[in-house]
């Protein structure tokens, strides 16, 4: 016996169920557009920090040169960010001139390296060495806190030593949601000489020392990365060179 299928019909909106599906619709739509969207989302969102940094050389004489250093900071997030202990500083380049037998030593070395990690690790010179020289300059932007969207610019003219040939203007600002420059957690920088480097450090109250009021964990320990995350600190940087 042949078996039949009957066709069935979708059954029909009633007038009367299609205006509180609307309004359903409606409110759902409401509550996402001007209660999550605006408000609570942002609330959840990490902060994010923009920030420029740049030098115009401006005069030249025998005893100095004359540059415009300008660093603006804009808030692209969602919410008020605040602006922790930031640095900014003018750095000269050296480069120093290693000998054949070294050079070639170096340079194998560093090759190897090169192909196990990557065309893009770094880069490859044959006789050179690049590294960072005496500090010329430095200093804070002196900012508090960003409201979203909000942007702000310093800008300042400092001389130089006439005899930098090659320079670079590094700026680094830590920032946080809730975190700001009086709280008990804050940023500290050191400064080491033989590297001719600039360090961060997170210090916390010393709990466990009465002697010692403040416990400072260098950059790279696994306390120091605990922190960062706990408050939500986060790092804008930038860094250009420039032969003046």
């Amino acid at each position: 016996m042949p078996i039949t299928f009957k066709s069935m019909k979708a059954p029909k909106l009633r007038k009367e169920h299609v205006q509180p599906i609307v309004l359903t619709l409606t409110l759902l739509w409401a509550i996402y557009t001007f209660i999550w969207k605006e408000n609570i989302s942002g609330k959840y969102a990490p902060p994010k920090l923009k920030i420029n940094a740049s030098l115009q050389l401006i005069k030249r004489t025998q005893d100095y040169q004359l540059a415009r250093i300008s660093f603006s900071a804009h808030n692209i997030g969602d919410q008020t960010i605040n602006i922790l202990t930031d640095l900014w500083k003018i750095t000269e380049i050296n480069h120093k001139i290693i000998t054949h037998d070294q050079a070639v030593q170096d340079f194998d070395a560093r090759f190897e390296d090169f192909l196990s990690l990557g065309s893009d690790a770094e880069n490859i010179e044959r006789v050179r060495i690049t590294y960072n020289g005496n500090i010329l300059a430095a200093g804070s932007l002196g900012w508090n806190s960003l409201k979203s969207g909000e942007s702000q610019k310093l800008t300042d003219v400092i001389a130089l030593p006439p005899t930098s040939k090659e320079i670079s203007l590094s700026i680094m600002v830590p920032y946080a949601k809730d975190l700001n420059r009086d709280s008990a957690t804050w940023i500290n920088w050191t400064y080491n000489k033989s590297k001719h480097a600039t360090e961060i450090e997170i210090c916390t109250p010393n709990k466990l020392n009465s002697n010692t009021r403040w416990h400072c964990l260098p950059q790279g320990s696994g306390d120091y990365e605990r922190l960062l995350k706990d408050n939500e600190i986060r790092f804008a940087y930038d860094e250009s060179t420039y032969a003046p």
